[in-house]
């Protein structure tokens, strides 16, 4: 139970901040698009 626990949280500490990348460049990429639609 508590090796399961602490890969859980290894787990999220790990992908958190992937995700949160990825949401960033995806934002970024959206704007970016936006931009060049405005033009």
């Amino acid at each position: 139970m508590i090796a399961g626990r602490v890969m859980q949280g290894l787990g999220a500490g790990l992908v958190q901040p992937l995700l949160a990348a990825r949401l960033l460049s995806l934002g970024d990429l959206h704007s970016r698009t936006n931009a060049l639609a405005d033009q």
